[in-house]
This record gives C-alpha cells, structure tokens and sequence, in this order.
C-alpha cells in the first residue's frame, strides 16, 4: 500500500494512501494561526481534519498539522521537482515549480479548469497532476470526473491532496479513498489559498472496472 510517511511525533496514525475516510472524532481540536484566529476541527480515523457545517455535512480542510507534514524524503524530491540542488539541500525557501496556474482569474469568480482524460487500467496506476498555482483570494478547491457513460456515475476514486505552505516551507498531505467525485460540482474541501496558494493531486481508481475518466480541477471564492 503507498503511503505519505508522517514526522514521528503524531505516533497516533499515519496518513496512508488508500484508506477508509468514513469516520468521525467527536473530539474537537483547535489551531490557531498566526493572526490568531481558531479554527476549530475535528479529525477522521485517518488525521485528516474537517469541519462538520450547519447542513451536518462533512467538510474537509487543509491545515499545517504536524501529523500531515510530508516526511518521506522521495515525495518531497518529486514535488519539489525543477528546485534547484542548492536550494534543496539548504532547505531554503523556494516558490514551487508551477505546472498549471489557475490563478489568473477575478477574486470574486471561480478559476478555469484544468481538465485531462486520464487513463487507469490497473489500481496499480497513479495519476499525477501538474502543482497548481491558486488565487489567493479562493478558499475551496473542487476536483470533479466524468465520463460519457451511463454507468460511470457512482464511482469513486482515491486521492492524495498535497499542499505547500510558504510560511514554513513545508508540504502537507490530505489522504481521501473513496470519494464520489461526480456531482455537478464534484468534490470539494476547504483550501485558504493565501496560506496554501500551491497544491497537487495524486490520484488512482478505487474501482477495477473504472478504465478511464475525465477529470476536472478549479478553485472557487468561498465554499
């Protein structure tokens, strides 16, 4: 099973690729950012935080925790890919090499859309998109797949969100199975893009019988 190695301190989970995001912690947590504002969250089986709205609905949020910092040294060499030697080895901070920028667009409007056909013929298959490069101005980021097919609604696919913070020059990593991403709006989760304006999507099938898809990411305003 691929995994996102997690610093050694959280020592209660670490956040796995393909795992089971259905839980809920009754247990709320609080962070507090550095213009002292809370946010106030609770945390999955699996560490992933969220907030749960006025609806009851489950709402998933990035966040600078600890637990979901990218340790493993082979992930960080391919995030940061186009980083030169020197910057790496001092760790200094560099801006993240953009692949795709859905940035260029009003701060009250939603971004335009990466769109790709990706091909999965094994579960085996990894999908990686280009790092995005966000307006700093949008707080959700939507990531959507569809197909020409009747029967392509329902299925659902797994994903590893990583997220860059230039404030601490460090990655982190959102780690979902499973989600049902095929809505009219697709799936969306929290992103304050004026903390974490760089992020990235791995991505593979949850289902063997999905070959194919075409996917769909944008950045909206407000949730």
């Amino acid at each position: 099973m691929k995994r996102v190695m997690c610093v050694a301190i959280s020592l209660l989970f670490i956040i796995t690729i393909g795992i089971n995001t259905t839980g809920y912690n009754a247990e709320q947590s609080v962070y507090t950012t550095e213009n002292g504002e809370k946010v106030y969250y609770h945390l999955d089986t699996d560490g992933n935080p969220y907030i749960i709205d006025e609806s009851g609905n489950q709402i998933y949020l990035t966040l600078p925790l600890s637990h979901l910092e990218v340790t493993d040294p082979a992930i960080i060499v391919s995030l940061e890919a186009g980083r030169s030697a020197v910057e790496c080895k001092a760790q200094s901070r560099s801006t993240p090499v953009v692949g795709f920028d859905l940035s260029n667009c009003a701060a009250d409007a939603p971004s335009r859309k990466y769109t790709v056909t990706v091909s999965v013929p094994s579960v085996a298959t990894t999908f990686i998109t280009p790092v995005f490069k966000f307006n700093t101005a949008h707080e959700a980021v939507r990531i959507k797949t569809s197909d020409e097919s009747p029967w392509y609604a329902g299925h659902k696919i797994n994903f590893n969100y990583f997220y860059y913070s230039p404030a601490t020059d460090r990655w982190y990593a959102l780690s979902l199975q499973e989600k049902n991403c095929s809505g009219i709006n697709g799936f969306g989760f929290q992103n304050d893009a004026s903390t974490f304006p760089y992020g990235q999507f791995h991505i593979w099938k949850s289902s063997t019988s999905l070959t194919s898809f075409k996917l769909e990411i944008w950045t909206t305003h407000i949730w």
